[in-house]
């Protein structure tokens, strides 16, 4: 089953679970854009969770959000109560680094599953000229959704390189909902996504747009792996995409599902149980 179809078969699902839950109480998982992976992988999770009736009275709903940094607000609010997080992003709550430096250490912060592995994927536009991860100096290159956490793990690539702000050209994006669009209409020389493959949001710009896949490797890349273990080597398979034929080197990270300590243990139990029984069903979700 392909990625576009399986995607708009958990839409009309994940949507009646919201509507119809089984009891007065709500399991939110926080996940990602609709075009990303999250999202559906979101919705996997409360399908298999609802179709067994795991949760005895209550529901699992998914919420639609920008991804990691949102998702950990929201976790924190309690306007969800399960999330999909980025391992690096985790790393830094956790241990108060990075972006939550002025917040200290969430010592509350606890992972439930290491879902599947995701990966920095550089896209350049099809004039941009850009053949190797060197190439984008210079270039009008977005950096990531910052709500996503796309940012923390291009920002540490770029530190990797010995690159500044300042050596890359200004770019202006034209929609805040769509930015990638930019390397479709010219705005955009290339741009980091962290994505789990194959992507339907990659997918559609590759096949719309001729869009390209770029290694990330080299020495400094090397370097970086070395001395952040959250960090590992990772490639997209060949033969993913459109045009895509051979295997393409990447950072890789894990999609965590993270909730709080105080989320109730009988709660944290059935979630593992449910899923770790169900893993051929939950597996055969999603690509």
């Amino acid at each position: 089953m392909s990625l576009r179809i399986l995607h708009h078969l958990l839409l009309p699902l994940c949507a009646l679970s919201a509507l119809l839950p089984f009891g007065s109480q709500a399991l939110t998982i926080g996940t990602g854009p609709l075009n990303g992976v999250y999202y559906p992988t979101g919705g996997a999770i409360c399908r298999v969770l609802n179709a067994d009736h795991a949760l005895h009275g209550d529901s699992c709903t998914v919420q639609s959000t920008r991804g990691s940094m949102a998702n950990l607000k929201a976790l924190d609010k309690g306007d969800v109560q399960l999330a999909l997080v980025q391992s690096d992003v985790l790393h830094h709550a956790l241990h108060g680094t990075g972006p939550f430096s002025g917040q200290g250490a969430n010592n509350e912060l606890r992972s439930l599953f290491r879902l599947y592995q995701e990966s920095l994927t550089l896209l350049a536009a099809p004039n941009s000229g850009i053949t190797t991860l060197a190439d984008i100096e210079g270039k009008r290159v977005y950096p990531g959704n910052k709500g996503a956490g796309e940012q923390i793990t291009s920002q540490a690539l770029m530190a990797a390189m010995g690159w500044q702000p300042g050596q890359f050209a200004a770019y202006q994006l034209k929609s805040d909902s769509e930015p990638l669009e930019g390397l479709c209409d010219g705005s955009l020389d290339a741009a980091f996504v962290v994505a789990g493959h194959p992507s339907l949001a990659v997918g559609d710009l590759i096949s719309r747009c001729k869009v390209r896949l770029i290694p990330i490797e080299g020495e400094q890349i090397d370097t970086l792996l070395k001395q952040h273990p959250y960090y590992q080597r990772s490639r997209i398979a060949a033969n993913l995409y459109p045009g895509q034929t051979t295997a393409i080197n990447n950072i890789g990270m894990s999609a965590e599902l993270v909730a709080l300590a105080s989320l109730p243990d009988p709660i944290v139990r059935t979630v593992r149980d449910t899923l770790l029984a169900r893993v051929k069903q939950f597996s055969r979700l999603h690509p």
